[in-house]
């Protein structure tokens, strides 16, 4: 089996024309992720606090900066209109990885930590703008029948580099916490290998594409169903698409579906910078903190998120995206009751980290049916050709709640001290602590209701899946 497994990644299961291309993507898919890998939130973010003592505020923006980032793919698309897409991609993957490389140069200090906040956001926006740019090269270089299958094995070494490579720099820092200032500049260097491997790509028709491109008549507009994809279209050929508004406005179904889809997103998001924050509180002085808080904050959830990803797909194809959302909102609100319980558990605190370990357990395994409905839950309402612009409003709003609700459960976790705001002051909050979890799990309620109102609502009206 595992024999097998290597195999299906090999160039040869591809077409001809696309062998170069996805060989050399294959090689950076699997080193610069070791790069990425340092700044996602469940290890940066323990760095963070461990070693930079950040504060709520910067917590909850280094959590937030995965998801608000997307909301700069548009951006990223207007500055590469025109561009070649290879070079233009080389130069963000460069910069992505000079500013990972130049954590380790920061000072553990209060100025140190602002810097460390800023880099991290900074990266996570060039990551957008590299993923905006990229997926023009998916759409041309490889064939629409095999494109799903091409990036998926490349998403799966993605995914195994940033579950491994974390774990192997919390040995590292439980070595020695400032041996951050070692491995950083190192995992960069990796991913030069790839930077490298990937400015030998060639796009294919790629004169035509940005003569195209450069016509004034033409706009970005949201194509195919990758979060960041933008590609442009000239109205005098190709009618505008639909926008948010227009797609809410005509869709009541969708529109209810985005409701409390935003409801179970809020819900999540605010928690994550929280689980951190607690993780390295009941961590701290402990042998092997920086491993346990990694694995706790990183590896487990993502580790079964791969593992039940076939179990989430068979059902999906089963069941209508509204019905499948319930039955993963009954683990969401499991794991986040059971989290709460950790947080607010006064015993031991050992006790206590194997509780929150077994939220995280249950969390993980509602997190790959969580990735499988984030990209494919909106094809059950839109039609073939409205696919893009229904993903389009499904990212948008996804980015402004990636904006605040993190930002909400750090404020809730911690709370905050009196400002005043010219004549009107905000009195002082001493936060609720763990309660900041049940909170969580009541939202996440409300959107389990909601889902299972609106799952009656479409058996009722045969709305089935649409067809492909």
């Amino acid at each position: 089996m595992f024999v097998r497994l290597i195999q299906s990644f090999s160039p040869r299961r591809v077409p001809p024309m696309s062998r170069p291309s996805y060989a050399r993507e294959l090689v950076t898919s699997f080193t610069m992720p070791v790069a990425v890998s340092m700044v996602e939130a469940g290890v940066v973010g323990v760095l963070a606090v461990k070693v930079f003592n950040v504060n709520a505020l910067q917590l909850a923006l280094i959590t937030a900066a995965p998801m608000f980032a997307n909301l700069t793919s548009l951006l990223w698309a207007h500055l590469s209109r025109g561009q070649p897409k290879i070079p233009f991609i080389r130069t963000l993957m460069l910069a992505a990885l000079a500013s990972i490389a130049g954590i380790s140069a920061l000072p553990a200090t209060a100025g140190g930590a602002w810097a460390l906040t800023g880099m991290v956001v900074l990266t996570r926006c060039l990551i957008v703008g590299i993923i905006t740019a990229r997926s023009t090269i998916w759409r041309h270089n490889y064939p629409r029948a095999l494109r799903g299958r091409i990036t998926g094995r490349l998403a799966m070494l993605v995914s195994i580099a940033v579950t491994v490579c974390p774990l192997l720099g919390a040995i590292a820092l439980d070595f020695s916490p400032t041996s951050f200032r070692v491995f950083y500049p190192l995992a960069a260097a990796v991913a030069l290998v790839g930077v490298y491997s990937y400015s030998r790509v060639r796009l294919r028709g790629e004169r035509a594409l940005l003569a195209y491109e450069s016509r004034p008549t033409t706009h970005a507009q949201r194509h195919g169903i990758d979060p960041a994809l933008y590609e442009y279209d000239d109205p005098a050929v190709t009618p505008r698409r639909p926008n948010l508004i227009s797609v809410l406005r005509d869709d009541p179904l969708f529109r209810r579906y985005m409701i409390w889809q935003f409801f179970a997103g809020v819900s999540n998001m605010m928690i994550e910078p929280v689980v951190i924050a607690l993780v390295a509180l009941k961590t701290t002085g402990m042998r092997g903190d920086f491993l346990i808080s990694i694995t706790l904050t990183q590896a487990i959830p993502m580790l079964l998120a791969m593992a039940t990803l076939p179990m989430w797909a068979h059902l999906l194809d089963r069941v209508h995206i509204a019905r499948f959302r319930v039955t993963q909102a009954w683990l969401w609100i499991v794991g986040q009751l059971i989290m709460g319980v950790a947080a607010i558990w006064s015993g031991s605190v050992i006790t206590a980290l194997v509780i929150l370990a077994a939220g995280r357990v249950i969390l993980g395994l509602a997190r790959g049916g969580g990735m499988l409905a984030w990209n494919l839950g909106h094809n059950d309402f839109a039609s073939r050709e409205m696919v893009a612009a229904y993903m389009g409003v499904h990212v948008t709003l996804t980015g402004i709640r990636g904006a605040f609700a993190p930002l909400l459960g750090m404020a809730l976790y911690t709370g905050w001290a009196a400002h005043s705001f010219g004549p009107m002051t905000l009195p002082a909050f001493d936060g609720i602590g763990g309660g900041v979890f049940f909170i969580a799990a009541f939202l996440c309620v409300i959107a389990m209701i909601g889902f299972y109102a609106l799952s009656r609502e479409v058996a009722a009206s045969n709305a089935a899946p649409l067809p492909d």
